[in-house]
């Protein structure tokens, strides 16, 4: 209005010349201003849409991230929602976006730790446990990054199981060894040079290295169970029937020195290769010989056979007449330091590891340890390759 107002006034008192000039840089003033408004106005949608579009790239390298991650990864926004996961917390947890962590892992352990983490960030990495169904082990690791909480849920039941299985065993050497270490200690102290005959003496001294012995085999055959839980498997080509025979050939003098008859029927291992570790059958098949050999009484015989079987397996078979095993040990005897009934004792020399041992081997080879026994009449054990 006051612009018309103001035209009006010129062109009553000023002549169409100049009237004509002002109305052009009018009109011209006019185009630019409106240019300036429209950029200005549509300034904060171009805005938005940027924003947008930096949030959508955002969230996909926070996802391209997390994926590679073998273990669940979500990542919370300030309100402790789920803004995005990688593919393992799918698969774990299902699809949980926008939903709060703590109804996708409903575990209370979690909760109760979440949530002295929300009331004091520092607590950011901290042990969990799901008792159900399989009695799992999870530690969480939380960091903050920009808005955002990322989460690491990772399984430690290996390592727990590890650690727990460690100190069982030591625990169980320590009570093994002191067997013979006081046994030993009880002999140094009796052997007397001067008032005891040479005999004598010797007889002790025999007892001593009997027992040395002793604590020395169940060191190696503990440290062996620790390499056959630690190493991984690498597994070479192996002549069953050279390992069988070497064995046999090694074993033969000492069930014949114990009056063992030692039936042997392996002539179906010729010409039959496998894989397994490295020198580990040897171990597992002479564990088994020398069990035989110690739990068998003289008169008696064990036999040792090998079998093929019409799905393309081998059958290693040995069995005794010795004094067996209760139904109630049975499936118990590959617990390492576990020996059955009062007959199957230290006194036999054995301590508990050999057919634990055995079983690990197999098992960490892709095998078996099958085995039966009747109290007073005997036991088989049986390896299927």
């Amino acid at each position: 209005l006051i612009i018309i107002l103001a035209n009006i006034l010129l062109f009553t008192f000023f002549e169409f010349r100049v009237f004509f000039i002002v109305i052009f840089f009018e009109a011209l003033v006019a185009i630019l201003m409106k240019n300036y408004f429209e950029k200005v106005s549509n300034l904060p949608i171009k805005e938005n849409k940027s924003k947008e579009n930096i949030q959508e790239v955002n969230k996909k390298n926070l996802i391209d991230f997390i994926s590679q991650y073998s273990h669940p990864v979500l990542i919370l926004d300030i309100d402790y929602n789920i803004y995005c996961q990688n593919s393992e917390a799918d698969r774990v947890y299902g699809d949980n976006i926008n939903k709060e962590i703590v109804s996708t892992i409903r575990d209370y352990d979690f909760i109760s730790q979440f949530e002295k983490f929300k009331k004091n960030n520092d607590y950011n990495i901290f042990d969990w446990s799901k008792p159900l169904p399989d009695n799992q082990f999870f530690r969480a690791e939380i960091f903050t990054l920009s808005n955002f909480y990322i989460v690491n849920i990772i399984e430690t039941t290996f390592e727990k199981n590890k650690q727990e299985n460690f100190n069982d065993g030591l625990t169980s050497l320590t009570h093994e060894l002191k067997t013979p270490l006081s046994v030993i200690i009880g002999y140094l102290e009796t052997i007397d040079l001067e008032n005891l005959s040479n005999q004598e003496n010797q007889k002790y001294v025999n007892i001593i290295n009997s027992k040395t012995f002793q604590m020395r085999d169940l060191i190696d055959q503990t440290l062996k169970l620790s390499e056959i839980e630690s190493n991984p498997i690498q597994k070479v080509s192996n002549d069953l029937h050279s390992l069988l025979k070497k064995s046999l050939d090694n074993y033969s003098i000492l069930f014949k020195k114990k009056g063992i008859d030692l039936d042997i029927d392996i002539s179906a291992s010729k010409d039959i290769f496998f894989d397994f570790t490295p020198n580990d059958f040897e171990i597992v098949f002479s564990n088994l010989l020398s069990n035989a050999l110690k739990y068998t009484p003289p008169g008696k015989n064990v036999y040792v056979s090998t079998t093929k079987t019409s799905n393309n397996k081998i059958t290693i078979k040995i069995k005794d007449e010795g004094i067996g095993i209760s139904q109630a040990d049975l499936d118990r005897i590959t617990t390492k330091f576990f020996r059955a009934d009062q007959s199957r004792n230290s006194d036999t020399g054995g301590h508990g590891l050999g057919l634990a041992i055995v079983d690990k081997l197999l098992l960490k080879n892709g095998h078996k340890l099958e085995f039966s026994s009747i109290l007073g009449e005997g036991s088989t054990f049986q390896i299927n390759l």
